[in-house]
């Protein structure tokens, strides 16, 4: 079941003519230019937790081996998995 909800917001006159502007050559109307917007902030905001996730397992993962050492968050063949990747949404 799809569950939808209508969110108000209220914007500048000069942010409405720019969506005016995409609208109907990008887009079929304001709406569909407002939920392309949430769509993609979304997919953004989840891009950066996730490589933020990444990051963090790869810097808790990385410790001093010793000489010729490749450098922090290095992960090398047969090295054991480093704390923090299994929270990583893959």
């Amino acid at each position: 079941m799809i569950v939808t909800m209508q969110i108000a917001v209220i914007i500048t006159d000069e942010k409405v003519d720019e969506i005016d502007d995409l609208v109907p050559s990008l887009f079929r109307s304001r709406a569909e230019v407002v939920r392309v917007a949430v769509d993609e902030f979304l997919r953004a905001h989840r891009r950066r937790v996730i490589d933020a996730q990444y990051l963090s397992g790869l810097e808790a993962g990385s410790g001093d081996s010793g000489p010729g050492d490749p450098g922090p968050g290095a992960v090398g063949a047969g090295d054991r998995e480093p704390p923090g990747w299994a929270d990583i949404p893959w």
